[in-house]
């Protein structure tokens, strides 16, 4: 649908071009009209195929300790919004770590996976340390084809380190003597 920048009068005579442009557009987008077909991306353990807690889904600029979760086996899944699944045909994944591109794949079927899955069971992969950048992109056909719904940018960053755990011992000592 294309809108007119002039004014036009209302086909039935009453009003003027832009309130009818704001009806068509209103209309078009009560039609199903795509802003947001992607979500949000969780970080999934792949050995339990579920989000991770505390990144599901995973905040914009969100660190990441390495081992403070309980398996390096990751994944990235892109989460669909329901009202435009039927919509989305493909998802395209970009993944960058410090700027290179370690990861490019399309998935054609739902769950939209960056490093895809079998029914449902995650693959997994371990992220080593840095900042990454992931583009994740929804389209209309398989194989990204057709028109590009949505284009989202999300960066993370993973450090290594451990769970703080309770304390073990301690050491009293006498600074005086």
């Amino acid at each position: 649908m294309f809108l007119r920048s002039h004014a036009s009068p209302c086909p039935a005579g009453r009003g003027t071009g832009p309130l009818l442009q704001i009806f068509l557009l209103a209309l078009w987008l009560s039609a199903g009209a795509a802003w947001a077909t992607i979500d949000n991306v969780t970080l999934i353990n792949a050995d339990s195929d579920q989000g991770f807690a505390g990144f599901d889904p995973i905040a914009e600029a969100a660190t990441v300790v390495s081992g403070a979760l309980p398996t390096d086996q990751w994944n990235l899944r892109a989460n669909v919004n329901p009202g435009a699944a039927s919509q989305v045909k493909s998802v395209k994944f970009i993944l960058r770590l410090d700027g290179a591109d370690i990861l490019t794949r399309v998935e054609n079927v739902a769950p939209y996976a960056a490093y895809g899955d079998v029914s449902g069971d995650y693959n997994g992969a371990v992220f080593a340390p840095g900042s990454y950048e992931l583009v994740v992109s929804s389209h209309t056909q398989p194989g990204a084809g057709g028109t590009r719904l949505d284009l989202d940018t999300l960066h993370f960053d993973v450090v290594e380190g451990g769970p703080s755990g309770p304390i073990q011992s301690l050491t009293l000592v006498d600074a005086v003597t």
